[in-house]
């Protein structure tokens, strides 16, 4: 440990012997803590998935600063999630298996900040793209990386006020929460210990 706030991630496998820069393992550990809470109003479970999502965002940052990952957030949450061996991923998905058909068999999630000409419309493009790997027959880390671009996509249109006028939002955010949790924890897990879990 480098402080009460970091630790070094060490990639002895991957990358040699090699020192990397400290990932703040406090502040996401800190934002899973704050999902955790008892309440279930539909506020919370917003909360909940907003304070998963903030640590997992702040473990693809740093790791986007260690591999050199160029881009948008989408690169960044691929070269994280991707990381996971496995067999990690696998059992992920084995528990996730509810959210995934959930996710699976709507609309595809449309990204509201490329609106066409219907204000209340985004783009599904990528939200197609993203249900298309999700249950294909990629790797379990490729399928659960879809998962958490899926993921990601709600939380933005959420985060940045911008839904589509369907009427599941609470069901939608029921659906974030747990896969969200999930895979903060496990790719914290492996960020801790240095190397792909």
């Amino acid at each position: 440990m480098t402080g009460d706030s970091t630790q070094v991630v060490r990639e002895k496998d991957r990358y040699g012997s090699v020192t990397r820069d400290p990932v703040p393992l406090s502040e996401c550990n800190g934002w899973r803590a704050a999902g955790l809470t008892e309440e279930t109003t539909s506020e919370t479970r917003q909360q909940d998935s907003s304070s998963y999502f903030t640590g997992f965002n702040a473990l693809f940052y740093p790791w986007m600063v260690v591999d050199e990952v160029e881009g948008h957030d989408g690169k960044k949450i691929r070269n994280l999630v991707l990381r996971l061996d496995v067999k990690v991923a696998e059992n992920l998905l084995d528990q996730l298996q509810e959210h995934v058909a959930f996710f699976a068999g709507r609309r595809p999630v449309e990204r509201m900040d490329r609106r066409k000409s219907d204000p209340c419309r985004g783009k599904a493009d990528e939200g197609r793209r993203h249900q298309r790997d999700l249950m294909g027959d990629g790797t379990p880390p490729e399928r659960l990386c879809a998962l958490a671009q899926i993921l990601y996509q709600v939380r933005s249109n959420l985060i940045h006020g911008s839904k589509a006028a369907m009427g599941d939002d609470s069901e939608i955010i029921e659906n974030c929460i747990l896969p969200m949790r999930l895979i903060l924890e496990a790719t914290l897990s492996m960020s801790e210990s240095g190397r792909p879990s």
